[in-house]
């Protein structure tokens, strides 16, 4: 019963921490797939450990989504990245708690048309079939919570320079 007790209770998130998250975030949406793959899991183990890690990671990928000044190789596997962090279980369904970040999602997913690659389209269909199926299920009371901690407005430009 305390093994389960321990691995239900969330940790504060230290300023360590924060910066772990985004360093994590920048390996999650790596333009290499097997970076990716491995940063992936160790970024969704975090988000279930750490208090906030989820309302700082979320906006972060959205931003990523819409983004329409970049382009190239590199950017369209960051957005495959961060599709695939956005589809998984954790984050969907903090995702579909919160009325307004899922206004921003389905707008970010509109916004990010001008990808021409097959591959990004495919990632983006099946994020947005993962969230329409949810709806479904989804019940509308749910309350919200979730002070959701915006990146930075040169996030982007920062994250062209580190590819």
């Amino acid at each position: 019963m305390t093994v389960l007790m321990q691995r239900q209770r969330k940790e504060r998130t230290l300023p360590v921490v924060t910066s772990l998250l985004k360093h994590m975030t920048q390996l999650g949406t790596y333009h290499y797939r097997s970076v990716r793959i491995k940063a992936q899991a160790a970024l969704i183990s975090c988000t279930r450990r750490y208090q906030g890690a989820g309302a700082r990671l979320i906006p972060e990928l959205v931003a990523m989504l819409e983004d329409t000044d970049n382009s190239g190789h590199a950017y369209e596997q960051r957005v495959i990245g961060a599709a695939n962090l956005l589809q998984t279980g954790v984050l969907s369904k903090r995702i579909l708690r919160d009325w307004g970040m899922l206004r921003r999602f389905v707008i970010a997913l509109c916004r990010s048309d001008h990808l021409d690659k097959v591959s990004v389209h495919a990632v983006l269909v099946e994020a947005f079939n993962t969230f329409q199926s949810s709806l479904y299920q989804m019940e509308l009371s749910y309350p919200r919570y979730t002070r959701w901690i915006e990146p930075p407005p040169n996030m982007t430009a920062a994250a062209k320079g580190g590819d």
